[in-house]
């Protein structure tokens, strides 16, 4: 930015710190604290709390001990009216669960047993390929650990202990990729090693024959089906995550998708890194 934004980006910041009278100079500095909390990163971003703590901590050394009184009793205030609303959504997320829980048991049921069925058909296909599809499997167990502590770390990151249900949820969504594999989310994650591994074993499921690839695809749809009106039962209408899971690709890549997810699949539903607190 020229001299002139810049002059007019620390108005503006004293202008909207108007009830604190800030002097010029307090207004350059605070304009810099406002600009390095909202650096744009793909990877890092604060939670509210960790966001007040880097405020108060940067704001002590700027303002004086009035303006930062008003100053903390404002952000004290602000954090409570976020703690109030979580606990407001903790309820609705009892929505989820149920939904969740649903889903859960026509994986377990239904869809599972259906398509272990036609990983007994592959087999003769796949007898060569044994140990890059166990290193696939292996590599996905590692997926589903990198998920789970992500789940883990962002729900007290952002929610505390405000949102006990929202966790519940959330763990409930990693137990249905530990039963049927989310495979577009691990290729999304995978290292070069293991795209390698996985663009070999695209090559081998293409050859599927033509009937076994219609049956999966059939029990997919059904799934999908099932999913659309089990979310439809306990929350409005919406394009939300229900419909992330068969996200919407063409029909070539859709099929390898279900295929490589065959693959994937494990008899014990990677159980050991299941919901468990």
């Amino acid at each position: 930015m020229n001299a002139e934004e810049y002059k007019l980006n620390i108005t503006m910041t004293q202008a909207r710190y108007h009830t604190f009278n800030l002097t010029s100079d307090q207004a350059e500095k605070v304009y810099w604290v406002e600009y390095n909390r909202d650096i744009p990163s793909r990877k890092h971003s604060f939670s509210l709390w960790e966001e007040r703590d880097y405020e108060l901590t940067a704001f002590k050394e700027i303002l004086n001990d009035e303006q930062f009184k008003k100053y903390s009793d404002f952000s004290q205030q602000r954090i409570e009216r976020h703690e109030q609303w979580l606990t407001e959504q903790n309820e609705e997320r009892i929505k989820d669960i149920l939904y969740l829980e649903e889903m859960i048991g026509f994986y377990e049921n239904k869809l599972l047993p259906d398509l272990l069925k036609e990983i007994i058909e592959v087999g003769g296909w796949l007898s060569e390929e044994r140990n890059k599809i166990d290193y696939l499997k292996k590599e996905y167990r590692l997926f589903l650990n990198e998920t789970k502590k992500r789940v883990l770390v962002d729900h007290f990151r952002h929610n505390r202990m405000f949102m006990p249900n929202g966790l519940k949820a959330s763990l409930l969504r990693h137990q249905l990729i530990c039963i049927i594999p989310d495979y577009d989310s691990f290729e999304h994650e995978m290292d070069e090693p293991t795209k390698a591994v996985a663009e070999y074993l695209k090559v081998i499921v293409k050859r599927f024959p033509e009937e076994l690839t219609q049956l999966i695809k059939e029990k997919f749809e059904k799934a999908k089906d099932f999913n659309d009106q089990a979310f439809q039962k306990y929350h409005e209408p919406t394009s939300g995550w229900n419909t992330s899971y068969f996200g919407k690709k063409s029909e070539e890549n859709e099929k390898l998708s279900r295929s490589m997810t065959l693959l994937l699949m494990d008899k014990d539903k990677y159980d050991d890194l299941s919901v468990k607190y």
